[in-house]
């Protein structure tokens, strides 16, 4: 405690020491007479007596003074002991205040603190989450429980070393819930300040870990509850990923059984295909058909022509004359001509049919092979049995023509080769005929039976004789010959010519290259993409006889391979299974060419190279590789006046070259039959109206059950308006959430989009990886069904985390992880453009929908 002071700095105290006073500038002492002492002239006597007397004075004085100082400092030892138990009362005053303010601090607190615990647990959950990698080796539900509960565990256990420290430190404090007159108690006993701070410093310390222990016991007890809770979901997952593995393996064996009856019906379809196209092929004659004149073959059987023969050797005349008279033109040139034979006119109503129908109504031709020139020296049996070729001076060819087809004969020569193969005919035992089996799948199979030749042939139409008229074949015609010499034992060798199949026609070969996984992005490479060996697979051996219908299967078995088919955006996706190329990018347009093209690798022919699936590469309209191949027409083989003669009427004695009209006399005659006028029926029949008579049969569902006649459920009856929503479907409203394709219905496209929440993409790959045995149709239905929400255009561009571009493959594989967290987050990114007080509602509603969509999934 600091001293008291006057004025003049002094403390008022007065100290008295023994000995001799110093001298004093009076020339006395204290005692000194006459000076200014303190006791001058009051002693007399001699100097002994004085002395004592001096001493006695002194002595006394020294004994006040000490009495007075011992007073005083008594009375300043009671003053500051008086202060100090004042100030000690109020530090112990001041620290019971403050442990009171600062426990009841501490007890709302931690009051609140246990209000939120569960949402503070949640968030460390939350933040101790983290987002696996899924390898496909562990089911996803029965792991993302699995992976929720290890994370429990571990915040247990952290909780369960953090309580001890706790407890540990709250017992260091001997009753730390003490009450305030026991704590008063305690620092009453303390003496100094700095053990009363150190003493409340231990209290709060100790207080804040028995808070702290509680705190983490009700947390362990809650995440021990939630521990187990999942450990129940476990076990019920578990029970229900069996039933549906059970599911699954019935589905996958129906699906297999399904599977293995598609391709067993495939092959027998096929095979029946087959059998048909053999069957078309399958050309029947009698044996000695040709050596009565020829016969000409069709799918209806054979028709005898005695006349043919005739009209080849004067064909066969008249091209000789005619190269002798070239000869002498054109010295040594080689030229090959062709001399019209005859024109078949097919039966009345039969002259407007395609180049394909007339194609079925003469197929061939038949004749003795002696009459085409056969080389001197040649053994066409030998030949045969070799199966080798032998050379003729003449080939004879059929061509279709609009209103008929023209038999021609054509010399050997420049551009028409004298080589034709000679076949035998194989005994049939079991049918007792000659068979001679096509070489090739567009090729014809020749029965030959019945060796006696009718004598009337039903006709199937005319075989029209011309004049001589031999002229020199054109370039760029159709120089293909499809003929053979077939020797039949007993028989002389007969010649076989058959129409040849239209440019184009061509069957399916090559393997293709193995595709990749990204196989398409190579898309954009000079060299192209070759042709996936998943579609020669699909497509190999069968015929087409046009290069777009080949295409068009090429895209299709490319559809059917989901594989293949996930390499195209949505859009080419759907022009993909429509049959269509996709589109490539605009960069690489060139001009009106704007798809994917199939080019081959070098120039093909009109054969089956066209469909040589390894010569062929996709390529992009502005790739200068490639040769990208369009058939082209073969020019016609006759002149067009040749057309007149299909159509004449050939009398004995009268030109050949006479003209009938199209419209033939009496064709007026075959329209319908008219009946005779006839007053109409009134409108009102006589006599009172009757009730009609319903019929017998009874048609449910109807509005009574006796009544006969039904109604259509929902449309009410006359005096009933329908039911709501049945007809017209009620328009989507904004923020309205549902199933996408019933939305995408109602939706009326006023600036509205019906967004997929979560993404289409992050759908369709949580499809594909929990079920990867859907067929893209299936994806397409459970897109459908998936949830939705309708918001405006241009808040689903600007503030869609997944509109366009931005849903990348990384977002989508994010969001697939966990479809509930995609729909939280793709919700919380629309939030600006959402209404309010609809973003929760809407967050549940989609929540709600998921689930059931998972359930039906």
């Amino acid at each position: 405690m600091a001293q008291n002071t006057f004025n003049d700095n002094s403390t008022g105290e007065v100290v008295i020491t023994p000995g001799s006073s110093g001298s004093s500038g009076g020339g006395g002492g204290f005692f000194s007479i006459g000076g200014g002492g303190g006791f001058g002239g009051g002693f007399g006597g001699s100097s002994r007596r004085r002395r004592k007397k001096r001493a006695r004075a002194r002595a006394a004085a020294l004994a006040r003074a000490k009495a007075e100082d011992q007073a005083r400092q008594a009375a300043a030892a009671a003053a500051r002991a008086e202060a100090l138990a004042i100030a000690h009362r109020q530090r112990v005053a001041t620290y019971g205040q403050a442990r009171e303010g600062r426990r009841a601090q501490l007890d709302a607190h931690f009051a609140q603190q246990s209000k939120g615990l569960a949402k503070a647990l949640q968030d460390e959950i939350t933040a101790a989450r983290k987002r696996p990698v899924y390898d496909g080796s562990e089911r996803w539900q029965l792991y993302q429980i699995t992976k929720a509960r290890n994370e429990t565990e571990g915040l247990i256990a952290a909780k369960k070393g953090a309580l001890a420290e706790y407890q540990a430190r709250a017992a260091a404090f001997a009753g730390p819930g003490a009450s305030a007159d026991a704590y008063a108690a305690r620092l009453s006993g303390l003496a100094t300040a700095a053990q009363m701070q150190q003493l409340h410093r231990d209290w709060e310390a100790a207080y804040l870990a028995s808070h702290e222990a509680r705190l983490l016991q009700e947390a362990i007890r809650q995440l021990s509850e939630r521990s187990a809770a999942l450990r129940v979901e476990h076990a019920t997952q578990e029970q229900l990923w069996r039933a549906r593995e059970a599911r699954w393996e019935q589905q996958r064996q129906y699906a297999e059984q399904r599977e293995a009856r598609i391709r067993y019906k495939q092959q027998a379809d096929e095979d029946r295909r087959l059998h048909r196209l053999k069957a078309a092929s399958t050309l029947t004659a009698p044996v000695a058909a040709a050596q009565a004149g020829g016969v000409l073959l069709s799918q209806a059987g054979a028709q005898v022509a005695a006349d043919v023969a005739a009209a080849l050797e004067q064909a066969i005349a008249n091209a000789a004359k005619e190269v002798l008279r070239v000869a002498a033109i054109r010295a040594g040139q080689a030229v090959s001509l062709s001399a019209t034979a005859m024109l078949y006119s097919p039966t009345l109503a039969n002259g407007e049919l395609t180049e394909a129908q007339r194609r079925r109504h003469l197929e061939g031709l038949g004749v003795r092979a002696d009459l085409l020139g056969v080389e001197a020296g040649q053994d066409l049996q030998a030949i045969a049995n070799a199966g080798g070729s032998a050379r003729l001076s003449n080939r004879i060819r059929i061509e279709h023509l609009p209103g008929g087809s023209a038999i021609t004969v054509a010399s050997t020569g420049a551009g028409i080769a004298s080589e034709v193969r000679v076949r035998n005919a194989v005994l049939d035992p079991l049918t007792d005929t000659y068979r001679v089996e096509a070489e090739t799948p567009t090729g014809k199979t020749i029965v030959l039976g019945e060796a006696a030749v009718s004598a009337s042939s039903p006709p199937s139409g005319r075989v029209l004789a011309l004049a001589p008229e031999a002229a020199i074949v054109g370039a760029g015609v159709d120089l293909r010959f499809d003929d053979c010499i077939v020797c039949v034992p007993g028989q002389p060798p007969q010649y076989f010519s058959f129409a040849v199949s239209p440019a184009g026609t061509g069957i399916v070969s090559g393997k293709g290259q193995v595709a990749a996984a990204n196989w398409w992005s190579t898309s954009g490479t000079p060299s192209g993409v070759a042709v996936p060996a998943q579609v020669g697979a699909q497509l190999r051996g069968r015929l087409f006889t046009g290069m777009p219908a080949f295409e068009s299967a090429v895209w299709r078995a490319i559809a059917a391979d989901l594989g293949l088919l996930d390499q195209f955006d949505e859009l080419n996706q759907r022009r993909i299974l429509s049959g269509f190329p996709p589109v490539a990018p605009k960069a690489s347009w060139n001009g009106a060419r704007r798809e994917f093209e199939l080019r081959h690798v070098a120039t093909a022919g009109v054969g089956s190279g066209l469909y040589d699936l390894d010569q062929l590469r996709i390529h992009k309209p502005s790739n200068t590789q490639g040769v990208l191949t369009v058939v082209q027409p073969f020019k016609p083989w006759f002149a067009s006046s040749v057309a007149l003669y299909l159509d004449p009427a050939i009398v004995q004695g009268e030109p050949p070259r006479t003209w009938t009209p199209l419209a033939a006399p009496g064709t007026e005659l075959l329209g319908p039959t008219h009946l005779p006028e006839v007053p109409p029926l009134p409108g009102i029949l006589p006599g009172a109206p009757t009730d009609p008579v319903g019929p017998s049969l009874e048609i449910l569902p109807g509005e009574n059950p006796g009544e006969t006649g039904a109604i259509i459920p929902g449309f009410g009856g006359e005096d009933d308006l329908p039911a709501p929503g049945l007809v017209n479907n009620e328009p989507a409203e904004e923020n309205e959430t549902g199933i996408y394709g019933n939305l995408d219905r109602r939706s009326i496209r006023d600036d509205m989009d019906v967004d997929h929440i979560p993404a289409q993409g992050a759908i369709k790959l949580w499809l594909k990886v929990n079920f990867p045995n859907l067929s893209p149709y299936q994806i397409r239905a459970y897109m459908r069904r998936a949830p939705a929400v309708v918001i405006p255009t241009h808040v689903h561009r600007k503030y869609s985390e997944t509109y366009g571009g931005r849903n990348t493959r990384a977002k989508q594989a994010l969001d697939a992880a966990d479809l509930f967290e995609a729909v939280r987050s793709n919700v919380e990114a629309l939030r600006p453009g959402l209404l309010p007080e609809r973003v929760e509602g809407i967050k549940a509603e989609l929540t709600d929908l998921l689930k059931k969509f998972i359930e039906m999934v």
